[in-house]
């Protein structure tokens, strides 16, 4: 089968996917720590996804759409990391899902013009 670049996902998206992993188990999240042990909580998981020399860098096109998202969902202000220790482990998992989506949906509607 040819290469069909319809298929193929943003960097954005994999990034967000890619955070999504760090945390997608409970026993993978945390509050209140941005790395506690094996766990991250949203915004460590950002970072750890993208370290240089074991700094963590985060993406800041993760972060512009996740506070996006906060926003559209009413949460304010956006930040990232109060969001994370306010919630629970199913809310920021939808957070980022819901960025995903969102993101997705962009990349679509840009394919079809």
């Amino acid at each position: 089968m040819p290469f069909d670049s319809q298929n193929v996902e943003s960097d954005l998206v994999r990034g967000l996917r890619e955070v999504r992993a760090k945390i997608d188990r409970p026993e993978k999240w945390c509050r209140g720590h941005f790395k506690l042990r094996d766990r991250y909580c949203l915004l460590g998981a950002m970072g750890a996804r993208n370290s240089v020399r074991g700094v963590p860098k985060c993406s800041l096109k993760i972060e512009r759409a996740l506070k996006t998202t906060l926003e559209e969902t009413g949460w304010t202000p956006a930040i990232i990391d109060i969001f994370n220790d306010m919630s629970d482990h199913a809310e920021v998992l939808a957070l980022v899902d819901r960025t995903i989506d969102r993101e997705l949906a962009k990349e679509l509607a840009g394919a079809k013009t």
